[in-house]
């Protein structure tokens, strides 16, 4: 089956942020954990994430793939400003 909706992924620093757009389903998921997991091999001791989803469903399907992450601080946006505020209160990124 073909994806639906998309995001990108960018590292600053120690900190990986994640954009989500449109509206998913499971191939895009499945996707996105798989170039996840290939970024966060290149930042050992990731600390802190910022995820900004503009939809409650991709905000959850989100929130429930980062129930492993135990050692990583992860907050969920609607907007990319409240992201980088956040990550600018934990001193990891300069706006």
């Amino acid at each position: 089956m073909l994806e639906h909706g998309s995001f990108d992924m960018k590292i600053i620093e120690q900190t990986l942020v994640v954009r989500c757009f449109d509206a998913w389903n499971n191939e895009t998921v499945l996707r996105m954990c798989k170039e996840y997991k290939d970024l966060v091999s290149n930042i050992n001791n990731q600390k802190y994430e910022a995820v900004v989803c503009s939809s409650s469903v991709q905000k959850y399907l989100m929130e429930k793939s980062h129930d492993v992450l135990t050692n990583v601080e992860a907050k969920f946006y609607d907007e990319l400003v409240q992201a980088y505020e956040w990550l600018e209160s934990v001193g990891v990124y300069k706006i």
